[in-house]
């Protein structure tokens, strides 16, 4: 999957995690499926990954959404952590 992340504050970040979810439709639990780490990022500044993660072979991925949960362990300091969670559809290939 491709991945965008955008530092949209004032200052530089340090290191930090991208969790990587799966959820199936009509349910609420999110399953793990991966993470990535990054070594910081600059004020405004945008980092793409293309990021590879296999599932199991009886996932449909029509069946499934994908989320991404950016700084997983709060270890940026931010002045907005509402911004942090993305959710979208998985395509299959």
């Amino acid at each position: 999957m491709s991945n965008t992340i955008k530092n949209t504050g004032i200052l530089s970040t340090k290191s930090f995690y991208v969790h990587y979810y799966i959820k199936k439709k009509n349910s609420t639990k999110n399953t793990y499926v991966g993470q990535y780490y990054y070594s910081g990022l600059g004020s405004g500044a945008t980092k793409h990954k293309k990021i590879t993660i296999t599932l199991s072979k009886g996932i449909k991925a029509s069946d499934y959404s994908v989320a991404t949960y950016v700084d997983a362990h709060k270890t940026v300091k931010e002045s907005n952590e509402t911004n942090n969670y993305l959710a979208g559809t998985i395509k299959s290939v």
